[in-house]
């Protein structure tokens, strides 16, 4: 069993060598989490994910934004 995001995501990674379209779409998968892990610690505003296409991610988290860590304030 995999323990972190990253040792899962090499695991799939190895099993999808020889599948170029599984490979390159686990590859969008995983850069949209990382996008949208970064929205839910409050590091980007939820609306960076419209700007890499995340339309989806978008709305769930309009939906339900007390999934969304509160942004500490800025100097």
């Amino acid at each position: 069993m995999c323990k972190t995001r990253e040792e899962r995501h090499n695991k799939i990674c190895e099993l999808l060598k020889d599948e170029p379209d599984l490979l390159e779409r686990e590859e969008e998968i995983e850069r949209v989490g990382k996008e949208r892990y970064a929205v839910y610690q409050g590091d980007h505003e939820v609306e960076h994910l419209l700007e890499i296409g995340d339309v989806a991610g978008y709305r769930w988290i309009k939906m339900n934004p007390d999934m969304v860590k509160e942004r500490p304030a800025q100097p």
